[in-house]
């Protein structure tokens, strides 16, 4: 997928009904042009089992033995940063 000039225009192409902001990170379907999704949490939490078959070397960015860490410092930092755009 190419062509976009700007960030918005990769969003209408996926949503043409999306009023909401333009934001990154951003995983998109290149393949059928669908946005997956712009949340950072999910992503560091799917992307290892989405693509792991592709990996060269296996990497679990949501180790289970963390996930409590992880969680608890997603719960502070998630609403005062990532959401302090809205």
């Amino acid at each position: 997928m190419s062509g976009f000039a700007a960030l918005h225009q990769v969003y209408a192409n996926g949503d043409p009904a999306y009023t909401g902001r333009v934001t990154v990170p951003l995983l998109l379907d290149t393949a059928t042009g669908r946005l997956v999704s712009n949340e950072s949490a999910d992503l560091v939490r799917m992307l290892p089992r989405a693509f792991a078959e592709c990996a060269t070397t296996p990497c679990d960015l949501y180790p289970k033995a963390l996930r409590p860490d992880i969680d608890s410092w997603n719960d502070r930092i998630h609403p005062h940063l990532n959401n302090g755009v809205y």
